[in-house]
């Protein structure tokens, strides 16, 4: 009896055993594929530390030149239409700096954008200077190409205003003020994608710039890629943080990319946004109107220099502007109309031609080297403008002094023969094979054959006097 519960016994376990182990094998087997096998995005659970988005588009946009309004425009306008279809967003900047705000805009848009944004600075050469450099803390991924920069992003054009500067103490407080501020916001920017928030800080407070090698080795940036396909390369499983959440990009399966470019109206406004190009258009509006100001009618010159006004404020609204330096610039345009109405033999001309100088060399109130209007080019400008007002100037004083030929101004002076009586108005004068209907000045009787000398026309009447004969 004991024996028999003892094999009892034995036969139970052994058959314990085995069916355990064939639960522990059937349950490998069933899960094994889904432990080895990545999960996509839709397959895993948000929130997994794991997770990997498949990005099936990339949209490049592309910055080449300063920071404004509308290149702010065209990176946020595309921003939020690549989280719309979730697609991947590569910035490739080339850029000397720009407006704060301009800035600020973007870099709110990018830190908000549902998708990840890459700021890759190139192509070799190229910098992310200044406002570059916000821009690339705030992108979730940073790659330069080789041969580039970027850095250089203290602060400048804080003090004056637009009558003058403000006292030394004055200017240095706002300074500190303004650099500290722009430290503490490269740091948080730096600090929201685990970059060097100490080696960050210095490319605001000691304005330091970084090469690709020196940026990467200080944790600025994440890699170097030489060209787009490098890049891409790069970008394949590399690790984002976006909006709290830490995922890997997936990009199989994607395209190469499409290019998404300014509009025309937005590629204008962009070119229109450098100083100097703004400041030519607005010289050549001037004196296209100085020119029409001077001569009868409404012509080509008039309709010319409206046009290039125009486009010139479409360009210098996205700069602080000096009201010193327009109020010398129509000083300027006033003293070159005053020339030709008071002759100063050239004098009125050079102070009109200096004040608008000065006044355009003051007419953006920054100290911006970004948004500095180039010297050669405005000298330049000047000398040629100059010239060709005064030739104009010279043809049109020699038309004002030459006697007319057409019309009734061109009667006065000529002489000719009284053929009805005056006495002293109701008679005729024969002039220059006409007869005219004329009146004797002071009074008094002129008979037939008297010769006579036309001193003023009103309407069809002549004024005339006699003429003693030598």
């Amino acid at each position: 009896m004991i024996f028999d519960r003892i094999e009892s016994d034995r036969y139970t376990n052994i058959y314990r055993y085995f069916k355990t182990s064939l639960i522990l094998i059937f349950t490998v087997v069933l899960y094994l594929p889904l432990i080895s096998v990545p999960l996509t995005a839709a397959e895993q659970p948000e929130g997994d530390f794991q997770t990997v988005k498949t990005f099936h588009d990339i949209v490049f946009l592309t910055i080449a030149g300063t920071i404004n309004p509308v290149s702010s425009r065209y990176v946020i306008r595309e921003i939020r239409k690549a989280g719309e279809v979730s697609s991947l967003v590569v910035l490739q900047l080339d850029t000397p700096g720009g407006l704060e705000s301009s800035t600020g805009d973007i870099n709110r848009a990018i830190l908000n954008s549902p998708v990840p944004v890459i700021t890759y600075v190139s192509p070799r050469g190229a910098r992310a200077a200044s406002a570059g450099a916000f821009i690339m803390m705030a992108s979730h991924i940073t790659v330069m190409a080789p041969g580039t920069t970027m850095g250089a992003a203290h602060p400048v054009g804080l003090g004056g205003g637009m009558f003058g500067k403000q006292s030394n103490n004055t200017e240095a407080i706002m300074n500190d003020k303004i650099t500290n501020i722009l430290v503490s916001t490269m740091r948080t920017l730096a600090e929201t994608h685990g970059r060097n928030t100490e080696v960050a800080a210095t490319m605001v407070s000691e304005s330091k710039s970084f090469t690709e090698k020196q940026a990467l080795e200080a944790g600025l940036i994440d890699f170097i890629a030489g060209d787009v396909k490098e890049l891409l390369r790069g970008l394949e499983g590399h690790p984002v943080q976006l909006q709290g959440k830490l995922f890997y990009i997936s990009l199989s399966g994607t395209s190469k990319g499409r290019p998404v470019i300014m509009n025309y109206r937005e590629e204008l406004l962009n070119y229109l946004a450098n100083p100097t190009v703004a400041l030519i258009f607005m010289m050549l509006g001037i004196y296209g109107l100085i020119y029409e100001f001077t001569t009868p009618g409404f012509g080509f010159a008039g309709a010319t220099g409206i046009f290039c006004l125009i486009l010139a404020f479409f360009g210098l609204q996205n700069f602080p502007i000096s009201v010193a330096g327009v109020a010398l610039i129509l000083l300027g345009a006033a003293l070159l109309i005053l020339e030709v109405k008071v002759i100063s033999y050239g004098f009125l001309t050079l102070g009109g031609v200096g004040s608008i100088i000065t006044g355009s060399m003051m007419l953006i109130d920054s100290k911006d080297a970004t948004m500095q209007v180039s010297i050669r080019v405005l000298l330049g400008l000047a000398t040629v403008l100059t010239v060709v007002f005064l030739l104009l100037l010279s043809v049109i004083i020699k038309a004002y002094r030459k006697k007319p030929r057409l019309g009734p101004a061109s009667l006065i002076g000529l002489t000719g023969e009284v053929r009805e009586l005056l006495c002293p108005e109701g008679g005729l004068v024969f002039v220059r094979g006409e007869l005219w209907k004329a009146q004797l000045t002071g009074g008094g009787k002129a008979k037939r054959g008297t010769p006579i000398r036309i001193d003023k026309v009103r309407g069809n009447l002549v004024i005339v006097s006699t003429v003693e004969e030598g």
